[in-house]
């Protein structure tokens, strides 16, 4: 039951970092394990490190699917409060998938995330903009990972945490 503060110098870090509060501060996703996220990229290592962002920026699950038909396999058995997909991935791409839940009909077209390390053509970027999708391009902070995503995830909370301060 005893609560103890410790106070340490912030050291040699720039006045911007400084600034910018911690992302778990005034999270309201610090004991919100229901939350559901699919994160759909075909290279492992962004993918890996994608679960981690996402996991320690909102306290949540964080399924991971290698292309747009796996992650349509896994919205098939599972509920997700968000989808974060690449946009190019062999097999199936972002877009298809994007479109394969939107003609479905599925809840999980309107909680979706492109990310993009690829400038794309502007026909795309138009038709990405008309879906009224939002788009990270990579490579990206955690504050903006956070940025696009809290939107999203603050729906998904139980009414009593929703009324908590946006967590960057």
């Amino acid at each position: 039951g005893s609560v103890f503060t410790l106070a340490l110098p912030l050291g040699s870090t720039s006045s911007a970092e400084r600034r910018q509060p911690s992302t778990h501060s005034k999270s309201p996703f610090k004991s919100c394990a229901t939350v559901q996220i699919l994160a759909v990229d075909d290279e492992d290592v962004v993918r890996n490190v994608l679960q981690e962002m996402l996991h320690s920026c909102f306290n949540c699950s964080v399924d991971l699917a290698l292309n747009g038909a796996e992650a349509l396999e896994a919205i098939s058995l599972k509920n997700y409060d968000l989808v974060v997909s690449d946009i190019r991935m062999p097999v199936m791409d972002g877009p298809e998938l994007y479109i394969r839940l939107k003609d479905m009909n599925h809840a999980a077209a309107k909680r979706f995330v492109f990310m993009t390390g690829h400038a794309g053509d502007k026909d795309f970027e138009e038709k990405i903009l008309e879906w009224g999708v939002p788009v990270i391009a990579k490579p990206f902070r955690l504050s903006r990972l956070s940025e696009v995503c809290y939107p999203f995830l603050v729906n998904a909370l139980p009414p009593r945490q929703t009324d908590l301060s946006y967590p960057i």
